[in-house]
């Protein structure tokens, strides 16, 4: 079977599906990757990956950079036979799966990695390009049979999704770099015993709750004779309006509960510093790859009832669950997480991963849909 996995970028692909391709390759699959030319390719290479360049850059509103990617996408497929074509986030699916359709692949799968800023975004703008998003996978579908994998339910029914799709939750960790390890210390920080570490590790967008992080780790401050510190590892995306900008992070740096570490290559380390993982995002999450990361790491976890989310948590088994956009709630769920027992919750997140959210697991059920 040849497979053609496309990605937004070489350095999503890179970050993302190295652990998927390789497990792809050692169950026989003949894997192309397709990426723009944005400096990786040699990287991925390196991994033993076959890689095509189209483009440079699909991302954002850069009409001549889609245009450009369309056309050598065309080419591509002209010169190459796929018996599938897996694109992932929304400018392959949707562009991808345009031309590929109108060359009469049928054989197209659409994975939808979570629905972003335009599902999340309430302003008259972002309702426009929700329908008009909804309306282009809509038409790939249902003209070209174009498939889809989901990473949660709720996805499917705000894309409207009829047929030919599976619901396939997340895309696990790297479990080579995320599993239970101690850790005293990390670049930078080591163990106080009278304080309490969470982590909270993303890009800096107002949409992942982490202003609601900050105040309610601010409001409660100790708790039981202990400090509370939260650890804020993540960058500011200046080409995102959704972002903190420098200068906001350099206000919310003041306060004495809180550290900012920047964007890090550690996070395995820095999960296993921590005692408790927290995420109370509203963004339309897939399935955030950084709680199934802290999951295989044994650490209990805190996250809000968000599509892509809710399902990670088993309430007061391995984590708590609170409210989108309330402190008050999400302050509720720390103290009900430090009034538990933190080891037996990260235990149970670990046995939760494994039970339902390992590679094994998820990456067979892919190969299982190229069957489909």
């Amino acid at each position: 079977m040849k497979v053609a996995i496309i990605e937004n970028t070489g350095h999503d692909f890179y970050k993302s599906r190295i652990r998927l391709s390789h497990f792809l390759i050692r169950n026989n699959i003949e894997l192309t990757v397709i990426v723009p030319n944005d400096g990786y390719k040699e990287k991925i290479e390196s991994e033993n990956i076959k890689v095509i360049t189209v483009g440079e850059t699909i991302r954002g509103s850069g009409f001549v950079n889609q245009l450009k990617f369309a056309y050598d996408f065309y080419n591509v497929l002209k010169k190459n036979k796929f018996d599938i074509l897996h694109c992932f986030r929304m400018q392959p699916n949707i562009i991808g799966g345009f031309i590929a359709g109108i060359m009469g692949h049928r054989n197209v799968i659409n994975h939808i990695t979570g629905l972003g800023i335009v599902f999340t975004n309430r302003s008259f703008k972002f309702y426009l390009q929700k329908l008009l998003v909804i309306f282009l996978y809509n038409f790939n579908n249902y003209f070209f049979k174009t498939k889809f994998i989901f990473q949660n339910h709720d996805d499917v029914k705000d894309l409207k999704i009829k047929s030919n799709y599976s619901v396939i939750h997340g895309s696990s960790a790297d479990q080579n770099k995320f599993f239970p390890k101690k850790c005293e210390s990390v670049s930078g920080l080591k163990k106080e015993p009278d304080k309490i570490y969470f982590l909270f590790a993303s890009r800096l967008l107002k949409s992942k709750g982490l202003k609601e992080s900050i105040n309610a780790i601010t409001n409660i401050s100790t708790y039981k004779n202990k400090t509370l510190v939260l650890l804020i590892a993540g960058n500011v995306d200046d080409e995102n309006f959704d972002s903190f900008s420098a200068k906001e992070i350099a206000l919310l740096a003041k306060n004495k509960n809180v550290i900012f570490l920047g964007k890090r290559n550690d996070i395995s380390e820095l999960i296993n510093f921590s005692d408790v993982c927290l995420l109370p995002t509203k963004y339309r999450e897939g399935t955030p790859r950084f709680l199934l990361e802290s999951m295989a790491s044994a650490k209990p976890i805190i996250t809000t009832i968000n599509p892509g989310c809710d399902y990670l948590v088993n309430e007061g088994v391995n984590g708590y669950i609170c409210d989108k956009n309330s402190v008050d709630s999400l302050e509720s769920a720390i103290k009900k997480i430090l009034d538990d027992n933190l080891e037996e919750l990260g235990n149970n997140s670990y046995k939760l991963y494994f039970e339902k959210f390992s590679e094994e697991i998820i990456f067979n059920e892919i190969i299982d849909f190229y069957k489909f």
